[in-house]
């Protein structure tokens, strides 16, 4: 319940921000930018309602998604509610930033958060109990509880710093080059657990 509290207070925090920044928006905002740089503008209401919107649905599948995991790690959970809540208000502030300052980078506060939700899941990772849902699953991790709660504890701290990692692409300067580097972190991040993983179910042969 608390969870869910959190996504719904998040909708109404986001809310609030737009109402505060409404005023002082120009009464035509950026909507849309294409690959060449040209941008397509609407008016502050409609992107204030779509936005609305948008936060409304994303919240949805958040409060879905705890509602379908209600009996698992109730950290876990929080974890669902946090992210959700972080994802719709971040969306909204990174929106509203880029509409009083078009010039704004708003690529890197993505690529930031991309980073930050990653810290958060290696945080809650540990703590998953042993089931058949949530958590880093693969052959070895099912093998018994001991094996299963080291490769969550392993793959905790591969997310902490692959997150901080991905948090640093913010400084490359191309943002297609960011996405690039954090394809590749999360490739080798993918790599090293499962190579832990096999070296687990080696030594216990």
């Amino acid at each position: 319940m608390k969870n869910l509290l959190l996504l719904i207070s998040s909708f109404f925090i986001s809310l609030i921000i737009w109402l505060s920044c409404y005023g002082s928006l120009p009464k035509r905002v950026i909507m849309h930018v294409d690959s060449v740089g040209s941008i397509d503008y609407a008016t502050k209401s409609f992107m204030f309602i779509m936005f609305m919107i948008i936060s409304f649905f994303i919240l949805v599948v958040f409060s879905l998604l705890l509602l379908i995991e209600r009996k698992s790690n109730s950290k876990i959970n929080k974890a669902f509610a946090i992210i959700g809540s972080l994802f719709v208000i971040g969306l909204n502030i990174v929106y509203l930033l880029n509409a009083h300052n078009e010039s704004l980078n708003t690529d890197s506060f993505l690529l930031i958060f991309v980073g930050c939700i990653f810290i958060v899941i290696g945080n809650y990772l540990p703590t998953v109990r042993y089931n058949l849902k949530i958590g880093v699953r693969n052959g070895a991790s099912f093998k018994d509880k001991k094996t299963w709660n080291k490769i969550q504890r392993f793959s905790g701290n591969t997310f902490v710093i692959c997150g901080l990692l991905m948090s640093c692409t913010a400084l490359i300067p191309s943002f297609l080059y960011a996405v690039v580097t954090i394809s590749l972190i999360f490739a080798s991040m993918l790599f090293v657990i499962q190579v832990y993983s096999n070296k687990l179910v080696k030594n216990n042969l």
